[in-house]
């Protein structure tokens, strides 16, 4: 939000403007020249979010009163509650997390998921919230606990990296005595929510345990 609103994100428009050559049109859909304005409120995919989210109406309103995009973000913000806001936000980041998976991987995600995304990562980052514990009330005495005599427990985990662009799993399985029977882990590049990352891995983990 900060770069944004301070117009310094590194669209086609402000690399060029910066002496660094590159095409100049959008990367999504290249027909308009990629401008910060361009890239969250009139491209194609943007103006079907705002549609999704029921703010297009006024998103179109505003763009005749904007002169940039710094006046045209606040502008938004003050008419709405705080719970759109965060939307609004969170939308913003997908929208420039889609732009650079389709620049760099070529993956074109539909403006659906893009507002599925925003909506996943806004929920889970409140279920964070609801069951995050003061530090002095963690137990630091938990461990690993043994599975019943004559099975097979697994544990899979899952991670991110690079600035959420890179996808970790890691799956364990241990007998009943707690010796290691198989290891696994394995990366992707991908833009995967972590509850879709989790289920990759438990994924992977059942393909292993049948095979094995």
């Amino acid at each position: 939000m900060w770069h944004l609103a301070h117009q310094c994100l590194p669209t086609r428009v402000n690399l060029l403007t910066r002496g660094i050559p590159c095409e100049e049109t959008c990367v999504c859909y290249g027909t308009l020249v990629e401008s910060h304005m361009h890239m969250f409120f009139v491209c194609s995919n943007a103006s079907n979010c705002w549609k999704q989210i029921g703010l297009h109406s006024l998103v179109k309103n505003l763009l005749l009163m904007a002169h940039n995009v710094s006046v045209m973000l606040f502008e938004l913000l003050n008419r709405l509650s705080l719970r759109q806001q965060s939307l609004v936000a969170t939308i913003l980041w997908s929208l420039w997390k889609n732009r650079n998976s389709k620049l760099w991987e070529d993956i074109d995600n539909s403006s659906g998921f893009i507002v599925t995304r925003a909506k996943t990562r806004i929920n889970e980052w409140s279920c964070m919230q609801r069951v995050k514990l003061p530090m002095n009330n963690v137990d630091t005495s938990l461990t690993w606990s043994r599975p019943p005599e004559g099975t097979i427990k697994c544990n899979v985990d899952a991670a991110f990296f690079n600035n959420n662009s890179i996808m970790g799993y890691v799956i364990c399985f241990r007998n009943s005595s707690g010796v290691l029977i198989l290891g696994k882990s394995a990366y992707y590049y991908s833009s995967h929510t972590v509850l879709e990352a989790e289920i990759i891995g438990l994924l992977e983990a059942i393909k292993e345990a049948i095979s094995t």
